[in-house]
């Protein structure tokens, strides 16, 4: 029992040792029994783990909520491309060609605009 209560003593925080060392030490009140210290070991213990599944249990929560992130950003990629891959498929189903993306500035780097923006003189 004594080498049990070592042992239990070294896995407390430091709070609910300084507690216990008070128990020892507190004047005109008796020696608490080994019981009461295992009782009071008992209850931290308790705390403790309960405590610590809290955490698991927010943890899985967090990651279940990754994944299903995920699994949607995967689904609305896969649903972006699929939908500009049929766009293109029906625009040369019906006769267009694919052609570069027009650039305001030619390689040159004037503007390349069309005859019809261009300001017209005035007189």
């Amino acid at each position: 029992q004594p080498q049990r209560l070592i042992w239990m003593l070294l896995a407390l925080p430091k709070s609910s040792c300084e507690y216990l060392e008070a128990l020892f030490r507190q004047s005109g009140s008796p020696r608490p029994q080994e019981f009461e210290l295992l009782k009071f070991l008992h209850v931290k213990a308790q705390e403790q783990w309960q405590l610590i599944e809290q955490q698991a249990q927010a943890l899985q929560l967090l990651e279940q909520e990754l994944e299903h992130f995920k699994a949607e950003l995967i689904r609305l990629k896969e649903k972006r491309r699929a939908e500009r891959q049929r766009l293109a498929t029906r625009s040369l189903a019906c006769g267009a060609q694919r052609r570069p993306r027009r650039r305001a500035l030619d390689v040159e780097g004037h503007l390349n605009l069309p005859t019809s923006a261009l300001p017209s003189p005035s007189r």
